[in-house]
């Protein structure tokens, strides 16, 4: 049962260094990852708004 920490189990082994640097770069792949797919989200949702935000500025312009 008693299996040893090796540099296969992911954690401890010889390069405890190269662990936190692997688990800060995830991390901070995980964090452009997120602001990619947000910043494409918005961008979707802008193409998609533009066409009726610029139809309500052509109703308000007439009604003027």
């Amino acid at each position: 049962m008693g299996v040893p920490d090796g540099p296969q189990s992911g954690r401890g082994g010889r390069s405890r260094g190269g662990v936190i640097v692997q688990e800060v770069s995830g991390f901070l792949a995980r964090i452009v990852l997120l602001f990619t797919v947000i910043g494409a989200t918005g961008l979707l949702v802008g193409a998609m708004f533009l066409p009726a935000a610029m139809a309500t500025d052509d109703l308000l312009t007439t009604v003027r």
